[in-house]
């Protein structure tokens, strides 16, 4: 597994644990992987959505070539029965669905700040200072931040979800409009 920048910094800063009672390099790591098991999901979550837009884009190209709206509203000139009705039903549900797809991808990808470790933290004082009470605080910090980042990725995913879950009722109309005679 590669080394990330914050990992290799945050091995200088240990203190010794055996000369503790406390196991604050333990909780030190552990927070520390979990904030970049938090910013490797977002970076996930951000690839994925970007290609599920690019796979609707080019679902929505092929289909206007099979469906488009003025079709469907000239569906209600015709006299309408059961049949036609599940016909332009399944049409207008389709283009709905594609564009919740689209909006929920988007959602999924857009980018909010993401917090970090605040370096305007560190000043003189807290350099001079204890080093058990200052690399408690430092943790704290990261446990702040890891918290706020699972908050942003489950949106992210939750969004992500609708998005795919909106492209399968997309797909599904499409079937059934397509073959609906």
């Amino acid at each position: 597994m590669k080394e990330s920048k914050n990992e290799s910094n945050a091995a200088k800063v240990f203190v010794d644990s055996e000369k503790l009672d406390v196991p604050i390099n333990e909780y030190y790591q552990l927070i520390l992987n979990e904030y970049n098991n938090e910013r490797d999901r977002k970076q996930s979550i951000e690839t994925r959505s970007g290609i599920i837009l690019t796979l609707i884009a080019a679902f929505f190209v092929f289909v206007l070539e099979k469906i488009s709206l003025s079709e469907i509203f000239l569906l209600f000139e015709e006299p309408l029965n059961f049949i036609l009705l599940i016909k332009i039903l399944s049409g207008l549900f389709f283009f709905i669905a594609f564009f919740a797809a689209m909006f929920f991808s988007f959602l999924s990808i857009k980018t909010n700040k993401y917090a970090f470790y605040d370096v305007n933290k560190i000043t003189t004082a807290k350099l001079m200072s204890k080093r058990i009470p200052t690399f408690g605080q430092i943790i704290l910090d990261f446990v702040e931040a890891t918290s706020k980042n699972r908050i942003e990725n489950n949106k992210k995913a939750r969004y992500f979800n609708l998005g795919v879950i909106s492209l399968v009722v997309c797909i599904v109309c499409l079937c059934i409009y397509i073959n609906i005679i």
